[in-house]
């Protein structure tokens, strides 16, 4: 049994058997399976879809109810090759507008879910995420962050810490000043900021590594943009401060989205969800659209599941699973499983012990198409990052 649904796995098995390339071209497209779930649909939407995926050999689900139109709205997940999806687009073409609008979603998401370079400006670098997982390393200035809270909140020692994580590998430095440890208090907008603008300062200056700002405070960010941050790593998604993609825009900086249901007082108090990624992509997609109307360049924005923001171990260990579906943004995806509580609910070990169970999680995350790892351990997790890579991105 061959496991090749990658696109490069399939052409070069064809050419090992040495099929002529005009008919790798033909064939490649009918061997790579994709299930695409749509929501919203009306009755007669979903059973138009399901009509149209099953004459062109393909499969459709669909609520029970859509038949007799009991449901008044339903979702849909079809399934097919990729030939099948392309010649689904090209019928719904010829549908109603609504139809066409549906057609070009499914181009849409199809496209941006195949995705795998994406060059990225942050001041005067230019990254080019895609090729292999890129390591952020954590620069906590807090005396409460749940792991190594106090250890570096003088400015001496978090600008120690930022230039050895640098040394270590690290592709990029979070500065953050405010816990977002579950229950953790918030810190005033001027104590946040006289923490982490001179280790900003001082880490943009004495090293050649793209410094983030972890805030959702959008004048913290103005001002750290201002001492030499490129990218805000915003935790509420762009929620909490309605200025925030406006800083974001005016800088020309790059922007993290990340999910979170509720806020760090409260959200691990009883998060609940019915459908855990659908909800999450929704909300995320609802982000992304955020930035961009706020002017931020679609280039510019990652996005971000928010492992232990608002999640109990279930929904953790479920958005891991299905990391892979972040892919329909078409843009890279960040994770940061480092050291959190469901590493240490599943391994019963506190955050100092669970360095290993945070490079397992990370390895199924370069696995499912993590762009981008933020983690406390550059060192360690660098070294099982380049066999992760080499394992599972050949021929991307």
């Amino acid at each position: 049994m061959l496991q090749a649904d990658r696109e490069a796995d399939l052409v070069r098995e064809m050419r090992e058997i040495g099929v002529d390339p005009a008919g790798i071209a033909l064939m490649a497209p009918k061997g790579r399976h994709r299930t695409l779930r749509l929501e919203g649909l009306s009755p007669w939407q979903a059973n138009l879809l399901k009509q149209e995926m099953l004459s062109l050999g393909g499969e459709a689900a669909v609520h029970r109810g859509a038949i007799d139109c009991s449901a008044t709205m339903t979702a849909a997940l079809l399934m097919g090759t990729e030939k099948h999806f392309r010649s689904l687009q090209v019928k719904l073409q010829s549908q109603p507008p609504a139809m066409k609008r549906i057609g070009e979603e499914v181009r849409a998401a199809l496209e941006d879910y195949d995705r795998r370079r994406f060059p990225l400006t942050l001041g005067s670098r230019q990254l080019e995420l895609g090729d292999r997982t890129f390591i952020m390393g954590i620069v906590n200035v807090s005396p409460d962050s749940f792991y190594d809270g106090g250890r570096h909140f003088s400015t001496e020692r978090a600008v120690a810490h930022g230039l050895r994580l640098a040394q270590e590998g690290a592709d990029l430095l979070d500065v953050g000043g405010e816990s977002s440890r579950p229950g953790a208090e918030p810190v005033p907008l001027e104590e946040e900021k006289a923490r982490v603008l001179p280790v900003i300062e001082e880490l943009a200056a004495r090293c050649d590594v793209p410094v983030s700002v972890d805030t959702y405070k959008a004048d913290v960010a103005k001002a750290a943009l201002e001492a030499g941050a490129v990218m805000v790593n915003d935790i509420s998604g762009l929620r909490f401060d309605s200025r925030m993609a406006g800083v974001v825009a005016g800088a020309g900086a790059a922007v993290i989205v990340m999910h979170m249901q509720g806020e760090p007082g409260t959200m691990q108090d009883s998060p609940e969800y019915g459908n855990v990624m659908g909800e999450i992509v929704e909300e995320i997609g609802v982000m992304v659209e955020k930035a961009i109307e706020g002017g931020v360049g679609r280039d510019r924005i990652l996005v971000d599941p928010g492992i232990g923001f608002g999640k109990k171990l279930e929904h953790n260990l479920h958005l891991l699973r299905h990391l892979s579906e972040l892919r329909v943004f078409g843009r890279p995806i960040v994770v940061g499983p480092s050291r959190k509580a469901f590493i240490g609910a599943v391994s019963d070990l506190p955050p100092e012990e669970r360095l290993e169970g945070t490079i397992a999680a990370v390895c199924h995350c370069v696995a499912a198409g993590a762009e981008v790892v933020r983690v406390h351990d550059v060192k360690a997790v660098r070294r099982a990052v380049q066999v992760a890579d080499a394992i599972c991105r050949e021929g991307q």
